[in-house]
């Protein structure tokens, strides 16, 4: 199926235990996060925007650098639990992370503009350093640690509609965890702007698999934080070199690499 459509269906990743110590660590400061962003919406005053939105990011860092969250990405715990789970769900045999760019906590903040993401390939995102290793084609093993229903998660198109290629994708400074985000895509012209889109409910610790290059963005129609994590894989073998790009080389574009902004022509 992943093949076909560059996505899994919804399946079971982190055990009962693992949430409830995610939980116990983080459900004070996403309860307080969310008192404050209920009310940041009806504020008019530019002032009080500004020390509120001041108070979110000091919370937010919190949360995006909690120890128990980011345990998850200790190479033993995840060789150990989420390569097995990737080698059932594709045909990747020789599993490696990526350098940079590999290993995120995400949320997405209702009333809030700068914790979201368009239309975007995740193969992009590799594009912020200069390794070889962008050129492989990669899979992403998205998990929620928080309840994400349909208005609340991620929204697919299928890539059975457009070809196996990287596409253009815009960004911008943003306070999202990376500092960067999707500004907008350019998507590919022979997807319908009618198109069908898939989405999906996910309980605590409830992940799905995508293809790199299939398009996605977050969903954000929920007044509810939603708190997930993401880790990117691939494999260097010849069969999986990605050869079609549709942009050009000699375009300006903003790379991330080991946390400076650079320019790369």
């Amino acid at each position: 199926m992943i093949e076909n459509l560059g996505r899994s269906e919804v399946f079971d990743v982190l055990t009962k235990d693992i949430i409830e110590e995610i939980s116990y660590s983080t459900n004070s400061k996403i309860q307080e996060l969310q008192q404050i962003l209920d009310n940041y919406h009806k504020l008019e005053d530019e002032d009080k925007k500004l020390i509120t939105e001041k108070k979110i990011d000091k919370l937010a860092t919190q949360i995006f650098f909690d120890k128990k969250i980011n345990s998850l990405n200790d190479p033993i715990f995840y060789k150990k639990i989420f390569f097995p789970i990737i080698k059932s769900k594709i045909n990747f045999q020789n599993i490696k992370i990526f350098p940079i760019a590999s290993f995120f906590v995400r949320l997405n903040l209702p009333n809030y503009k700068f914790f979201y993401s368009n239309w975007h390939q995740d193969t992009a995102t590799f594009l912020y350093n200069k390794s070889k290793y962008y050129k492989f084609k990669s899979y992403t093993l998205w998990v929620a640690l928080t309840k994400a229903a349909k208005n609340n998660s991620l929204e697919f198109i299928d890539k059975n509609y457009y070809e196996d290629k990287i596409f253009d994708c815009k960004f911008e400074i943003s306070k999202r965890h990376g500092e960067v985000r999707f500004k907008n895509s350019i998507l590919p012209s022979s997807v319908p702007l009618n198109i069908k889109t898939s989405k999906f409910d996910f309980n605590e610790g409830q992940g799905i698999i995508f293809d790199s290059l299939i398009f996605h963005r977050t969903v954000r129609n929920n007044r509810k934080i939603r708190l997930s994590f993401d880790l990117r894989v691939f494999s260097e073998e010849p069969d999986q070199q990605i050869k079609n790009f549709t942009f050009k080389n000699k375009i300006k574009r903003k790379i991330f690499e080991t946390f400076n902004y650079k320019l790369l022509f």
